[in-house]
């Protein structure tokens, strides 16, 4: 410190000056950053999320009820009960294929319009809502996604073919359809039921729906419930609890990539293997189930350290030197 004035001692040396590292960087520093808010940010409601839903549920199920309705069965249906004309309905390809193409414009339609009048949209728009980047896609993290999606669904159908009767199920009837489908249904077949119903489910469940779940119940919660509303989606016990598994993997994908883009192409490859492998390969699931089963779980359990280590360095802040 310099001398006191007015002290009446007399004066007082000043204490050498400190010898400072002066940098010669030309460049200037940054101005200091504004103060970050410390209020906490509101809560997001739920509310509108299941509204929209909701609305995209009955448009499939309105389309659904529309081809069923006008639909002409071939052959003689009396004598038939009612389960054996419903199998008969999903053995068509022609009903499976129509079906597919309505309810899918249905739920796209659903999925456009919908949120726009339930919710609050971010300034960034539908895109930003429902988590889809526009960053360059890494594709390591989509094969890392896809090969889980795989496994995840070589190890969930082992045990729920063991627990449940053969019948005419979803899955049945996707695999007949895919098999007898002339080349043009089949192309139509891979187009909705591949490309469309992959990413429309995706930007809807782990887009729209597990987005706001987990804002506003956390991480857990957000992908087991949206996990389950999209097993319950699909109206179908066996395909049901087969999607409930593989939205546990993608929910769980999405949220360490913190985009809906590499689930999306890992879910459109999932049914384009599924349904080339129907119309190419005979199937003999008993003779492969318990490889499948145990090729699954360590391909599982790879592909889940492989994306966790991946994504953890790609969120690693950069350390300034």
């Amino acid at each position: 410190m310099g001398a006191i004035a007015g002290s009446g001692r007399g004066p007082v040396a000043a204490p050498p000056p400190t010898l400072r590292c002066v940098s010669h960087d030309p460049t200037p520093e940054p101005p200091l950053a504004a103060p970050t808010p410390t209020a906490a940010q509101p809560v997001p409601e739920v509310k509108g999320v299941f509204a929209s839903l909701i609305v995209a549920t009955l448009a499939q199920l309105g389309s659904s009820c529309f081809v069923a309705a006008a639909y002409t069965p071939t052959g003689p249906v009396e004598g038939l009960t009612r389960d054996e004309r419903l199998a008969r309905m999903l053995a068509d390809p022609q009903f499976v294929v129509v079906s597919l193409v309505l309810a899918q414009a249905a739920v796209v339609l659903a999925l456009w319009k919908a949120p726009r009048r339930f919710e609050s949209i971010p300034p960034g728009g539908m895109a930003a809502r429902l988590g889809w980047s526009e960053t360059a896609i890494r594709w390591r993290e989509v094969a890392l996604v896809f090969a889980g999606t795989l496994a995840t669904g070589s190890i969930a159908i082992v045990p729920i073919k063991h627990l449940m009767k053969p019948g005419a199920g979803a899955l049945e009837a996707l695999a007949t359809t895919a098999n007898e489908a002339s080349l043009s249904q089949f192309a139509v077949l891979l187009l909705v039921g591949a490309v469309i119903a992959g990413l429309v489910e995706e930007l809807l469940f782990r887009g729209l729906v597990m987005r706001r779940l987990v804002e506003r119940w956390g991480p857990l919660k957000g992908v087991v419930v949206t996990a389950v509303l999209f097993g319950l989606w699909h109206l179908d016990l066996e395909q049901g609890l087969v999607a409930a598994a593989l939205g546990l993997w993608l929910g769980v994908a999405a949220l360490w990539t913190r985009s809906t883009v590499p689930g999306a192409l890992a879910h459109i490859g999932n049914n384009l293997v599924s349904f080339l492998g129907s119309r190419l390969f005979e199937q003999h699931p008993e003779e492969t189930e318990p490889l499948a089963f145990v090729v699954g779980v360590v391909v599982l359990a790879l592909c889940a350290w492989g994306l966790r280590r991946l994504t953890s360095r790609s969120a690693a802040p950069e350390v300034s030197r």
